[in-house]
């Protein structure tokens, strides 16, 4: 976990100082050694971020210390690759494909419980995730989150890439979204040729 604080103690001759976490009031000790993505020299006032370390028999410490400046400064925004028309255009087909096919007797009306249970599954799947991510936790892996969007939550997965900006940006795991997206809809299409309301209703 990650913490933040301004740097409240320096001695650049030795190298070493003392950061103080906001809203605590914790002071931790940290080397120069520790300090990271920067060659500048630490100061006092400094804005710092740092995960906190305790050592067998020493106490907790800084490391890992980067300003946030810096911070700010290596994690650039990037918008998503060709915009959000695609998806759009994607997310209006799986509106209107059920729709068509459930209204034609084609697909059962159970459909419509499947896909929003799954995309209820998928947004809360995106939140839980975006707070790990925050936090530097341990993370949902990529692959349950793109499986759970092509079982049937990919407009849950949608809406929750665009309120929480998770997941939104990177361009190999947004055209995967997408091409789940498109297999969402050709399986179910697949499912109406074959009549899946008749062959449910036999069971």
């Amino acid at each position: 976990m990650r913490y933040q604080g301004k740097i409240t103690e320096w001695n650049d001759d030795r190298g070493f100082g003392f950061v103080t976490t906001n809203g605590t009031g914790e002071r931790y000790f940290f080397h120069v050694s520790e300090l990271q993505g920067s060659t500048r020299r630490p100061a006092v006032g400094e804005v710092a971020t740092y995960e906190v370390v305790a050592p067998a028999g020493k106490k907790p410490s800084a490391a890992k210390v980067r300003y946030a400046s810096a911070d700010r400064v290596s994690r650039p925004k990037r918008g998503r690759p060709w915009g959000w028309m695609p998806d759009a255009v994607i997310a209006g087909a799986h509106v209107t494909a059920p729709t068509w096919l459930i209204a034609s007797g084609r697909l059962p009306m159970l459909l419509v419980a499947g896909i929003v249970g799954m995309s209820l599954v998928a947004f809360v799947m995106y939140s839980v995730d975006k707070r790990r991510a925050e936090r530097d936790a341990w993370r949902i892996p990529e692959s349950n989150l793109q499986f759970v969007g092509l079982a049937g939550g990919w407009l849950g997965a949608l809406a929750a890439q665009r309120l929480f900006r998770h997941k939104s940006s990177k361009p190999p795991y947004v055209h995967t979204f997408r091409l789940f997206g498109a297999l969402g809809l050709i399986a179910m299409i697949g499912a109406a040729r074959y009549n899946l309301a008749d062959l449910l209703h036999g069971l």
